[in-house]
């Protein structure tokens, strides 16, 4: 029932911009575009939309974790206190997303006003289906998978294999196989319906 007015898409954005800390950027950019198309079809300028989403929830957003980009968290298994980057980089990303929705809201309230005038802006909010949240279970996998990342980076039993010339450590292949577990619960026990309505498929691991 969302209606991409330019608040909304502006409270899409700072949401996705925290949540990519929780669950990484390709995770809240996957979880947040699709209800962030389906608010804006009624718009005729909405391209701007998709690029600040990309600015702000793809790239920026996964500052403060090593939950959030993968720089991060080989830094964090190297050593690197997890909370480091939060400590040292949430003034920068509150002044980068201050800036970034400042800019987005000016350029998107234009466009809705200009739509407006013109009457090229549809309302298109869908009364019978209210925001809700499916498929509750996978924000216990989710806090298994955080946990996990949590237990590669500080448990170091000092084990490790060479595995076809690749060396590896124990908690580095725990971590791993956790990973496939938690994956393999969570298709297990999430509503098809769910997955079907979220268009879910193989083809981005298959590609």
């Amino acid at each position: 029932s969302f209606v991409g007015r330019p608040i909304v898409n502006a409270g899409f954005l700072l949401v996705g911009a925290f949540l990519a800390n929780i669950m990484g950027t390709t995770g809240a950019a996957m979880l947040l575009i699709r209800p962030l198309i389906a608010a804006n079809e009624g718009r005729h300028y909405r391209m701007h939309t998709f690029i600040f989403f990309i600015f702000i929830v793809a790239n920026i957003g996964g500052c403060l974790t090593p939950l959030g980009d993968p720089p991060l968290f080989m830094g964090f298994l190297r050593g690197v206190e997890f909370f480091w980057t939060t400590s040292h980089l949430i003034l920068p990303l509150l002044t980068v997303l201050a800036m970034l929705l400042a800019i987005y809201l000016v350029i998107d309230t234009i466009c809705f006003n200009k739509e407006r005038r013109e009457g090229l802006f549809v309302e298109n909010a869908d009364k019978q289906h209210k925001f809700a949240v499916e498929g509750n279970i996978n924000l216990f996998w989710l806090l298994c998978i955080v946990c996990t990342v949590l237990m590669s980076g500080i448990w170091k039993p000092g084990v490790s294999f060479d595995v076809l010339g690749v060396h590896m450590e124990l908690q580095g292949i725990v971590r791993d196989v956790l990973f496939i577990v938690f994956a393999g619960l969570s298709l297990m026990t999430t509503p098809k319906a769910a997955r079907e309505a979220n268009q879910f498929t193989f083809a981005p691991i298959a590609e």
